[in-house]
């Protein structure tokens, strides 16, 4: 998937009547921090959307060089504490962007609020699940309104 392809995609269904309805569906930008090799071994329904997709290693460090994006996914099915600390370095950046933790069912008691992440997923989320919370999470942050107001050096 690469950044230059459409900006929207066609998504066309079936109604109860057999009629066809067709919806623009906005192509995300999604970058995620994982130290997986592809985004299909974290998120196997991402192969069935399109969406821009890059990758950056999992630590706090790589947020300094990431590409502008509409969503940032955190990979916490294995390292939970690095995990958390990307989510923290995230949520105190002044270009924060809604943030999705993908994490296993046996580390969701782990998950606290306090990591500043927007919403969680399990890795195995069909495409349907996965493509309306991106909506809704790219939605939300575009009518969303500033937590702070910045005055010159003041915040």
């Amino acid at each position: 998937m690469t950044d230059n392809a459409r900006p929207w995609a066609v998504l066309a269904f079936s109604t109860k009547c057999g009629e066809i309805a067709v919806q623009e569906v906005r192509r995300v930008r999604l970058l995620i921090l994982s130290d997986r090799e592809s985004a299909k071994t974290l998120l196997p329904a991402l192969e069935y959307l399109d969406h821009a997709v890059s990758f950056a290693p999992l630590n706090a460090a790589t947020l300094s060089n990431a590409p502008d994006v509409d969503l940032i996914v955190v990979d916490a099915t294995d390292e939970l504490s690095s995990a958390s600390s990307a989510c923290r370095a995230i949520a105190a950046s002044d270009r924060s962007r809604p943030v999705l933790v993908v994490v296993d069912e046996g580390s969701l008691a782990a998950l606290k609020r306090t990591w500043g992440f927007d919403d969680w997923l399990l890795p195995r989320a069909r495409p349907a699940e996965l493509e309306t919370r991106l909506r809704l999470l790219v939605d939300g942050a575009r009518y969303a309104r500033p937590s702070r107001a910045r005055i010159g050096d003041l915040s």
